[in-house]
C-alpha cells in the first residue's frame, strides 16, 4: 500500500510539475511515521484486549479461565492460572484449529467454529500448547 500512496503522489506532483527528490523523501518518511503509530495502535489494542480477558477470567469465575482462538491466534497468548483451574479455549474462527499440548499430554482434536474443549491443570508449572493445523498458533498457560 505504501508504493501505490507514493506512485499517486510522484504522479500528481508530476503533473503539477514541482517534483523533486525531496518532496518524495518527505512524503516518503510521512507515510512511514502513520504506518509506524498504526502498527503501535494495533499493539496497544491487541495488550488491551489480552487484559480485558485476564481481569474477566479474575472477576467471573477464579476456577474456569477462558482462551478463545481468534484471528490465527490464542488470545490470550500466555495465561496464569492457581493449580485447580479449568482453561476453556473456544473456537472463533471459520476454520478448523486444535488445542495441544507439546508434550502430547491433552489434544482438543479438530475444533470447528463454536466449539469449546476444556482441560483442568492440577500440577504447578509451565504448559506450552499449539495449533497442530496452523504452526504459527502456540500458547502457554502458567500454573501456580
Amino acid at each position: 500500500m505504501r508504493y501505490a500512496i507514493l506512485v499517486i503522489l510522484l504522479l500528481t506532483l508530476t503533473a503539477c510539475g514541482t517534483t523533486t527528490s525531496e518532496d518524495l523523501r518527505q512524503v516518503a518518511d510521512a507515510i512511514e511515521t502513520v504506518e509506524d503509530k498504526v502498527d503501535s495502535v494495533k499493539n496497544t489494542v491487541d495488550q488491551v484486549k489480552n487484559d480485558i480477558n485476564n481481569v474477566k477470567n479474575k472477576v467471573t469465575n477464579e476456577d474456569v479461565a477462558t482462551v478463545e482462538l481468534h484471528g490465527l491466534l490464542f488470545n490470550p497468548e500466555e495465561l496464569t492460572i492457581a493449580r485447580g483451574t479449568t482453561v476453556q479455549w473456544i473456537q472463533m474462527d471459520e476454520g478448523n484449529h486444535t488445542v495441544t499440548d507439546d508434550n502430547n499430554k491433552f489434544d482438543s482434536g479438530h475444533m470447528r467454529k463454536g466449539a469449546s474443549f476444556e482441560q483442568t491443570f492440577t500440577v504447578p508449572g509451565e504448559i506450552t500448547y499449539h495449533c497442530d493445523i496452523h504452526e504459527n498458533m502456540f500458547g502457554k498457560i502458567i500454573v501456580t
